[in-house]
């Protein structure tokens, strides 16, 4: 992986509080002065790991279905009938992004972020 400095784009504060994004001033989440190169090997590297993560992920939902851990879980327990039809009609439809720390070749996972409307 190689970090460019880049020049920011121009009025981008503006185009992403237009789009909601209002916490974008901590520079230790977002910034607009770099871009990041990946090799294809790389790439594959990080989708190889995704994909782990994910299915491991699924094995945590599988888990806490079979085993009735809403309450460990904070999942109230009125919507437990329609996680498992969901789950049984392999319907595990949401949307999330995995935030990953990638670092010389070593990935690993920070946070899955599936809570939260797109």
């Amino acid at each position: 992986m190689q970090r460019h400095t880049i020049t920011p784009r121009k009025n981008w504060e503006e185009k992403v509080k237009e789009q909601g994004f209002l916490f974008y001033k901590n520079e230790s989440y977002y910034s607009e002065t770099a871009a990041y190169e990946f090799t294809a090997a790389e790439v594959d590297k990080i989708e190889a790991a995704t994909a782990a993560i994910f299915e491991m992920c699924m094995a945590v939902v599988d888990h806490v279905i079979k085993n009735d851990l809403w309450d460990k879980f904070f999942i109230p327990k009125e919507y437990a009938d329609l996680i498992k039809w969901s789950w049984q009609e392999d319907m595990p439809s949401f949307y999330g992004r995995l935030d990953l720390a990638y670092n010389n070749g070593d990935i690993k996972l920070l946070e899955f972020n599936a809570d939260t409307p797109t």
